[in-house]
């Protein structure tokens, strides 16, 4: 492994930030891309699969991983619009977009590993304990059909959200994922999990016993050596957060980053990205 650009939960990343995405991978020098899911609208799936094409042509590695929104709208456009319910109304799909959108989506892995790191949307479980619901999600709730991908909103064990997380995220973890993730991670030779999903910086270390320590919260701009059957949780890109992962003297090291703005180029021509407006000097840069 030498370094590998991490994103997640771009949702609607515009060019402007994709464009931004391959200055970074070509200037830290990584040969490795993984996207860790959950994109959302018609354009903004068309500007993944323009960055996936960009990525190619640069000749560097590229996993797309596939995240609960990413099902959801797959589902959607095989006919069950039932999880879609769930997420903001862009229906209106061509079917132009929907074979483009149906074909990239089926492209994205569960997950995927690279020597001994896993990388995945959510943890490596599915099914939640029984009972073990938690205040968001009823019996009947559609999200029952991929467990995996919607797993926070399962379990009994509450942990204390992160200020900046959307409330509406109830930081649950059931203790059967966590026992199987434990037993995942063993099975398959991997001693580190890179997941999203959460939108928050954190990485926990997965006891002998299966269950969660640590918990540290993790600000922009760290780096953090983590520890032996670690966590590693992505905050959302669509807040401009991406992380550089990378082994050194075998011991894993990210950094937590903030994606750069280029000096003197507009918002509002965000995506002309092949445009490069520069800013006149009593205009505003946002």
């Amino acid at each position: 492994m030498n370094k590998t650009l991490i994103f997640a939960d771009a949702h609607f990343a515009r060019n402007y930030d994709y464009e931004l995405l391959v200055d970074v991978a070509e200037r830290e020098g990584t040969d490795r891309i993984v996207y860790l899911g959950d994109t959302d609208g018609v354009d903004s799936y068309r500007r993944l699969i323009d960055f996936r094409n960009r990525i190619t042509d640069l000749g560097l590695g590229l996993d797309l991983i596939r995240g609960n929104h990413d099902q959801a709208w797959l589902d959607y456009i095989e006919g069950d619009d039932e999880l879609f319910s769930l997420l903001p109304d862009y229906s209106d799909v061509s079917i132009k977009d929907a074979a483009d959108i149906r074909g990239l989506i089926q492209e994205m892995a569960l997950d995927t590993i690279h020597e001994d790191v896993i990388y995945r949307h959510t943890l490596l479980a599915g099914k939640p304990a029984s009972g073990a619901c938690g205040p968001l999600i009823e019996g009947n709730d559609p999200r029952l059909k991929y467990p995996d991908l919607w797993y926070y909103t399962f379990g009994t064990n509450q942990t204390e959200p992160h200020p900046s997380a959307p409330k509406k995220l109830h930081l649950t973890y059931d203790p059967t994922v966590v026992l199987a993730t434990f037993g995942a991670l063993k099975n398959r030779n991997a001693r580190y999990l890179v997941k999203g999903h959460e939108h928050i910086n954190k990485v926990w270390q997965l006891t002998d016993e299966g269950t969660l320590s640590g918990g540290e919260f993790v600000g922009i701009n760290d780096s953090v050596e983590v520890p032996n059957m670690g966590i590693i949780q992505l905050g959302a890109y669509k807040n401009g957060n991406y992380a550089v992962l990378e082994k050194i003297n075998d011991a894993l090291r990210i950094r937590f980053q903030k994606i750069p703005r280029r000096r003197g180029y507009s918002r509002a021509h965000a995506d002309n990205p092949l445009e490069h407006h520069l800013v006149e000097p009593h205009q505003s840069a946002e």
